[in-house]
């Protein structure tokens, strides 16, 4: 994974952070699905980033693998407004994306075409922050697809998925792969 906005990125600047899979760049696919981080790929632990306490969800890794075998790839959309109050860096964000990507390739041999990150406060007023759709426009732009599906934890979630005009479901910790499973073979 590797920065792709970072070097004259700016915390006023209103943008979302994106690291890219440098590896999977440009790659099409059957359709992409973005998925929200925390409480719904991985334990949420509040604005924790450590990379030692990343812990994924019981239906994460089996998702994962049925969205692979059906050709789809996915990105992760996420909200981390801790790093606008200081309670982590961009080093550390970096690591823990990092270790969260090579986690999924060693479970699964598929990690995210990107990470897409809010990193502004709520009071900030940007428009990546969901509810806003901005980070499924950065997700657009920068991997080169137009996402299909938005699958996330949160009602806030939904709405991002609901203004970009795609599909969208909101799961609970037991139902993710359930209920992704039917929209896939629907």
């Amino acid at each position: 994974m590797a920065y792709l906005n970072s070097d004259d990125w700016k915390l006023e600047d209103s943008t979302p952070l994106i690291w890219q899979n440098q590896e999977r760049s440009g790659e099409k696919s059957q359709g992409l699905i973005v998925f929200d981080r925390d409480g719904t790929l991985i334990v949420d632990r509040g604005q924790d980033n450590n990379r030692n306490l990343l812990e994924f969800l019981p239906n994460t890794i089996p998702t994962i693998q049925l969205i692979a075998e059906f050709g789809y790839s996915y990105c992760i959309a996420t909200n981390q407004s801790g790093f606008s109050r200081a309670l982590f860096s961009l080093n550390e964000l970096h690591e823990f994306h990092s270790s969260m990507c090579e986690k999924f390739y060693d479970l699964v041999g598929l990690g995210p075409t990107l990470v897409a990150l809010c990193p502004h406060s709520p009071l900030q007023g940007c428009s990546c922050r969901k509810p806003e759709a901005g980070l499924l426009v950065a997700i657009e732009q920068y991997s080169y697809q137009k996402p299909m599906l938005m699958v996330g934890d949160k009602e806030t979630d939904i709405q991002a998925g609901e203004r970009y005009g795609i599909d969208t479901i909101l799961v609970e910790e037991d139902n993710m792969f359930n209920l992704v499973r039917k929209w896939i073979t629907k």
